[in-house]
């Protein structure tokens, strides 16, 4: 059960960083613009 959890945490994570890249990304493309 603990494994599961972790899992589940690790990919939460995962998706917010993705999510902060693209943040980033599109902050930089307004700048470009």
């Amino acid at each position: 059960m603990v494994n599961q959890r972790d899992q589940s945490r690790t990919k939460n994570t995962s998706q917010s960083q993705i999510q902060e890249q693209k943040d980033r990304w599109t902050e930089h493309f307004e700048e470009l613009l």
